[in-house]
């Protein structure tokens, strides 16, 4: 299937060649755009290509596991990761320490309900990307209120320079710092959202 911008990615990763792309054509079927590799290393090199939405991990694979694979995928973006979702035979509480340290989001037990996977990581995905594009909007709106100050500090520096007051001299000082406020204050907004 081709990439679209409005289907959210799925990298599923599994050494077992067949669970890989029967979870790959589930995912695709339920409308995901899906790439699926066989081992950590190839993982990695797909995932930098296909900057993933979500991923679904096995986690006994041969040459990096996937507990290592969602540590590096991870810190590839810390800001913003991708869901990540482990499908695995373990189920006992020191696999599940394990995971939530290596920082997955899911757990399924194999063999999974193909339901059940695909509700979590669709709900996961549209949750991250609801939270992606309110940390945008407010990026973007920190970003205007500082060109905003940028210009009156401009108009205030051009003033100096000719010694003459911009907008009233000391009243834009007072803009300006109001300004700041204002943005400081929708930073703060941003963040707490």
């Amino acid at each position: 299937m081709n990439a679209s911008p409005d289907r959210p990615r799925i990298l599923v990763v599994d050494d077992n060649e067949d669970a890989a792309t029967t979870l790959g054509l589930l995912l695709e079927t339920a409308g995901f755009d899906v790439r699926t590799c066989f081992d950590g290393r190839a993982a990695l090199r797909a995932a930098a290509r296909f900057a993933p939405d979500a991923c679904v991990l096995d986690i006994n694979m041969p040459g990096m596991d996937g507990y290592e694979l969602a540590r590096r995928l991870r810190e590839k973006d810390p800001g913003h990761p991708p869901v990540l979702a482990t499908v695995t035979g373990y189920d006992d509480y020191g696999h599940l320490t394990r995971a939530a340290d290596a920082g997955f989001d899911l757990h399924f037990t194999k063999p999974a309900d193909p339901a059940e996977v695909l509700d979590q990581i669709g709900a996961c995905v549209r949750k991250q990307t609801v939270e992606r594009a309110q940390a945008r909007a407010s990026d973007g709106l920190a970003d205007g209120l500082l060109a905003e100050l940028d210009e009156h500090a401009e108009l205030d520096e051009h003033a100096l320079e000719h010694d003459t007051p911009a907008g009233g001299g000391l009243g834009s000082w007072a803009l300006v710092a109001g300004a700041a406020v204002a943005a400081m204050a929708a930073i703060a907004l941003a963040i707490a959202l």
